[in-house]
């Protein structure tokens, strides 16, 4: 798989779960501009980085990593419930 592949799997599960770049790399202390690069497969991912978005948009790393056509919404595990403030 590209990056450029990864990046646009990575970018439709973010935008799925309706969060934003910058809330993403809050969230996994990265930065945002580091966010875009990965999505726009201008740099690589690394399997941590992965497993931090994971955690946070709740998505299955075996069904992201497989080869052929990516299936979205078997991608998507189901979120938690909400926690009261």
């Amino acid at each position: 798989m590209t990056n450029l592949e990864l990046g646009k799997r990575m970018s439709m599960i973010r935008h799925s779960r309706g969060r934003t770049q910058t809330e993403v790399a809050l969230a996994i202390n990265f930065n945002q501009p580091g966010i875009s690069d990965l999505e726009r497969g201008v740099s690589t991912a690394t399997f941590e980085i992965i497993a931090q978005l994971a955690r946070i948009l709740y998505f299955s790393l075996d069904v992201l990593m497989r080869i052929g056509p990516f299936d979205l919404l078997a991608c998507l595990l189901p979120m938690p419930p909400e926690q009261p403030a």
